[in-house]
């Protein structure tokens, strides 16, 4: 994948798009072969990989009780290059409220907010695993072109199994069968 692209990962579900993610993470170990980030192996996947990793996963677990401003606090801990103006700009530009509790979000709203999380320590690379589940129409929208915005200063990896979704957003493609 070259820097700055736009790339997307494509398949039925169950085809193997966030078991590729979590072996990219180090979450998981390849049962064959061997992976490479910033030309590194992925065994083991040392911190500092890592660090220079924004992840979104699909679905989102954040404390309920926290704020947005309080939670990009909490992460920006994990991160030496955590910049909270990059985070609090990401969430203005998202209209997401940085003083209510997260709890209260909507899908849609927590999806913005972990990509702003996912942007705090200004990532190399940004992987994405289905990032328009659960938006409405006009939310998928906006991801759409939040996301197009973000290549070249990023280079994203998309996972998704809805053909429009990578056609529309990503500049090349793999499909996973």
């Amino acid at each position: 994948v070259g820097e700055g692209e736009v790339y997307g990962f494509l398949g039925r579900n169950g085809a193997g798009k966030s078991t590729a993610i979590r072996i990219l993470m180090g979450i998981t170990k390849p049962s064959a072969g061997e992976v490479q980030l910033f030309g590194e192996s992925t065994r083991g996947a040392p911190v500092r990989l890592r660090q220079r990793i924004g992840y979104v996963a699909q679905e989102q677990a954040f404390y309920p009780w926290m704020s947005a401003r309080r939670l990009g606090r909490f992460v920006g801990g994990f991160y030496p290059t955590w910049d909270a103006h990059v985070f609090e700009r990401a969430c203005v530009e998202q209209a997401l409220p940085l003083d209510r509790a997260v709890g209260g979000f909507s899908g849609g709203m927590k999806m913005k907010l972990a990509l702003a999380l996912a942007l705090g320590h200004r990532p190399p690379l940004l992987i994405l695993d289905e990032p328009i589940s659960g938006l409405d129409p006009v939310q998928i929208v906006e991801m759409r072109k939040l996301i197009r915005s973000l290549g070249g200063e990023h280079t994203i990896l998309i996972s998704s199994h809805i053909l429009t979704e990578v056609e529309e957003t990503c500049d090349h493609l793999l499909v996973l069968r």
